[in-house]
């Protein structure tokens, strides 16, 4: 708890002298990747490798453009944010609220998979050395 009123102190100190106009920043993406195996028989097993807790950053910008007609852009060329080039560096840090989630653990399957795989291959071999006896 403590550190949490610590972060929001130090947002709202760090945002004082900020003027009131803003950029706007993107939306926080959401890491997505994860590892896969399907065995043999077709059973898929999915697991997130994504972290919980994440942190973006980036640079924005705003190039001022005169797209205004001429008769509005003199009224709000000084008191307009699209009317001056802006731009500025951002940080965002995700912490999800909550208890942590339970995660599917694939590693199991994986190694069921790989010792049947192996069986099947010793299988084959010895399949194979008894089929050249009986050839001879």
């Amino acid at each position: 708890m403590r550190d949490k009123l610590f972060l929001f102190l130090l947002s709202v100190m760090i945002s004082d002298g900020v003027l009131a106009e803003s950029l706007s920043i993107p939306s926080a993406t959401i890491p997505s990747g994860y590892d896969r195996i399907t065995t043999s028989d077709g059973t898929t097993c999915e697991s997130t490798i994504a972290s919980d807790m994440y942190i973006q950053t980036g640079v924005m910008g705003l190039k001022a453009g005169h797209d205004y007609a001429d008769n509005t852009y003199g009224r709000y060329k000084h008191n307009n944010l699209e009317a001056r080039d802006n731009f500025g560096v951002y940080a965002q840090l995700v912490i999800p609220i909550g208890k942590k989630r339970e995660r599917i653990d694939c590693n199991r399957l994986y190694e069921l998979e790989i010792r049947h795989l192996k069986e099947q291959l010793v299988k084959l071999k010895l399949e194979a050395m008894t089929t050249e006896l009986w050839d001879e």
